[in-house]
C-alpha cells in the first residue's frame, strides 16, 4: 500500500514538472477569466479617465478626421496598439472589453515567466506556485489584468526582461542578451519608467565582466550589441515625440504631460478657492 502511494506521488509529481508552464497558462486564463467577468459585470473595466483614454486612442488611430499613428499622442504606444485589432467593434470599444482582451493576455505571459523566473533562481516548484499564488490572487493585479491600462503590459515586459537578463547572467548565451534587450525595448514603448532599464542593464553587463576580469575588448562589444537594441526604444519615443509634437521631451513638459496637468490643476484649485 505504502508503494503504491509513492509510486501516485511521484506519477504526479512527474506530470506537473512536465506539464507546469501549460498548468500555469490554464490557472492564470480562469484566474483571467473570472476578473473579467467580475470587473465587467460591476461596470469597473471603464471607470477610470485613463481606461477610457487608452481605448478612445485606439479608436482614434482607425476611426477619425484624421487617422494614423498621430493620434497615438504622448504616450508610448504599445498598449494602444494591442488595443488596436479589438477596438472596432463597438460592442468591445464602449464596454472596455477591447482592452481587456490584450492585457489579460499580458496577464497570462507576466505568470508564466514569473513562475519560470523564481523556478530558474529558486529550483523549487513549491517556491514557483507560491510566487504565482502571490501575484495573481492580488485585488490590485487582478484588476490590472483586466484594465486597458499600460500597468500589466508594462509589469509583462519587466518580468520578461528579468528572466533572459537572469539567463544571460549565468548561461550567457547571446540569444538571452538580444531577448533582454528587445524586451526592455517593448518596456519603454509601454510605459515610460521603462527608460531605466537599459542602464540598470548596461550596469548589470559590467559589473559581470569586472567581476569575471574579462577583457575590455568582450565587455565594450557586449555593451554595444546590447545598447543597439536596448537603447532603441527610447529613440523612437524622442524621434516621435519630435515629429509629431515638435518636442522631444514633449512627454515629460508638454500640455498633456503629467507635471503640466498637475500645475494647471493646481492653479485652477487655487484660484477658485481665492473667490
Amino acid at each position: 500500500m505504502k508503494d503504491k502511494v509513492i509510486t501516485s506521488i511521484s506519477t504526479v509529481q512527474s506530470f506537473y514538472k512536465k506539464q507546469a508552464t501549460k498548468l500555469v497558462i490554464l490557472y492564470s486564463l480562469v484566474v483571467g477569466l473570472l476578473a473579467t467577468f467580475y470587473f465587467y459585470s460591476n461596470h469597473l473595466i471603464t471607470v477610470l479617465v485613463d481606461q477610457n483614454a487608452h481605448l478612445n486612442i485606439a479608436r482614434q488611430v482607425i476611426d477619425s478626421l484624421t487617422p494614423g499613428v498621430s493620434q497615438f499622442g504622448s504616450w508610448p504606444p504599445f498598449t494602444q496598439i494591442i488595443i488596436i485589432p479589438f477596438v472596432w467593434n463597438d460592442f468591445l470599444w464602449h464596454s472596455g472589453l477591447a482592452g481587456s482582451i490584450p492585457v489579460l493576455i499580458c496577464f497570462i505571459i507576466t505568470t508564466v515567466f514569473l513562475y519560470k523566473s523564481v523556478l530558474f533562481l529558486s529550483k523549487s516548484h513549491f517556491a514557483s506556485i507560491i510566487s504565482i499564488l502571490l501575484f495573481s490572487l492580488n485585488p490590485n493585479i487582478l484588476e490590472l489584468a483586466v484594465s486597458p491600462l499600460m500597468e500589466m503590459p508594462f509589469l509583462m515586459f519587466s518580468v520578461l526582461t528579468f528572466y533572459y537578463v537572469c539567463r544571460w547572467v549565468k548561461e550567457e548565451r547571446v540569444i538571452y542578451l538580444f531577448a533582454s534587450a528587445f524586451f526592455s525595448t517593448m518596456a519603454v514603448l509601454t510605459r515610460f519608467d521603462g527608460f531605466i532599464f537599459p542602464f540598470v542593464i548596461a550596469g548589470i553587463i559590467i559589473l559581470k565582466y569586472l567581476f569575471l576580469r574579462k577583457g575590455m575588448r568582450h565587455l565594450e562589444a557586449t555593451l554595444i550589441v546590447f545598447l543597439f537594441l536596448g537603447l532603441f526604444g527610447i529613440a523612437i519615443d524622442l524621434a516621435y515625440n519630435t515629429v509629431f509634437l515638435g518636442d522631444p521631451l514633449a512627454f515629460a513638459r508638454g500640455n498633456w504631460s503629467a507635471y503640466a496637468q498637475q500645475h494647471i490643476g493646481g492653479v485652477r484649485f487655487y484660484q477658485v478657492s481665492i473667490i
